[in-house]
């Protein structure tokens, strides 16, 4: 009976122990806290509609979620209700359902001044 109750006591003491070191409630853990798999910094993006996306396969758009993340990847497969995308850096798929999709973009490179050489000259 007494082992019972030390075993109970002990396991006791070292939970409440563990729980002195856990985190505050209503903090968010690091990896949870992540909303893009890009960086800050936003490249210029041209949005475009949803219907529009049959035209993009094979090319890299952006999309921005309803739920606010940001991610971007070569569009793989579209249809009416969802569309999947290789991600980029990883390429591993992500599939999106349409109504979980807040906008959809295209990157867009910046051209060059008109007489602006990208040669230096002397």
């Amino acid at each position: 009976m007494n082992k019972k109750i030390l075993f109970v006591g002990s396991a006791l003491a070292i939970g409440a122990l563990l729980n002195a070191y856990a985190a505050p409630a209503g903090t968010v853990p690091k990896a949870e806290e992540k909303k893009s798999s890009r960086p800050a910094a936003q490249e210029p993006e041209r949005e475009i509609p949803y219907e529009e996306l049959d035209k993009f396969k094979g090319q890299r758009i952006i999309v921005h979620s309803a739920i606010g993340t940001t991610r971007s990847g070569t569009l793989t497969r579209y249809s009416g209700t969802q569309i999947d995308i290789a991600l980029d850096g990883n390429g591993l798929q992500f599939t999106y359902l349409r109504d979980g999709i807040k906008s959809i973009g295209i990157p867009i490179t910046p051209q060059p001044a008109p007489g602006d050489d990208s040669a230096k000259k002397n």
